[in-house]
């Protein structure tokens, strides 16, 4: 998982361990995965994060597939 800042994890959503579905019922709520502390300067708003993610889709697909070839 690539995380947007550098930063440290200071807790853990213990309850995804014992019931990883809770993240796809409830993502902003209960499911949060973890929280992390750093600096936050200069993060993307979200809108221009999704353009960075669409921009990024072609290679992000390029590198999934030649991951996933090499094992053939």
């Amino acid at each position: 998982m690539y995380a947007p800042i550098v930063g440290e994890i200071i807790c853990i959503n213990d309850r995804l361990l014992e019931d990883p579905s809770i993240i796809n019922i409830d993502k902003y709520g209960e499911g949060w995965l973890l929280e992390m502390r750093g600096e936050v300067e200069g993060l993307l708003q979200p809108a221009d994060y999704m353009k960075h993610l669409e921009s990024a889709w072609d290679v992000a697909q390029r590198t999934i597939k030649g991951q996933a070839n090499t094992d053939e």
